[in-house]
């Protein structure tokens, strides 16, 4: 919808606001389009499925996932494949002592 606004640099003349009839509604019901192209389906689909293996065979250690992974680094576990939850700093710390970690990405849809 287009408001109607009113020129008030013209102060000598004072015209009635014209009315603008609705556009008429398609006769053809409307197609949907389509919010992502081919490629990005594609790459949508293999990070769900990605993301599907890492969970199954995955052991989630929640919030304990730093202090797990450096034993497992250490050798005081088991190696084992984990997942769990860690700040950006415990991440960035564990990185600098050389364990390997990977951030399970989350799908737009898992979101909502």
């Amino acid at each position: 919808m287009a408001p109607h606004i009113v020129r008030t640099d013209n102060r000598t003349r004072q015209a009635e606001p014209e009315i603008i009839a609705p556009a008429a509604a398609p006769s053809a019901p409307v197609t949907p389009v389509a919010l992502l192209d081919d490629q990005a389906s594609a790459v949508r689909e293999a990070v769900r499925e990605l993301r599907t293996k890492l969970l199954e065979n995955s052991v989630d250690v929640g919030d304990k996932f730093p202090d797990e992974a450096r034993k497992i680094h250490d050798g005081t576990s088991p190696a084992r494949s984990i997942r769990g939850q860690a700040s950006v700093g415990e991440a960035r710390a564990l990185l600098e002592e050389g364990i390997p970690l990977l951030p399970i990405p989350d799908l737009p849809e898992e979101l909502n």
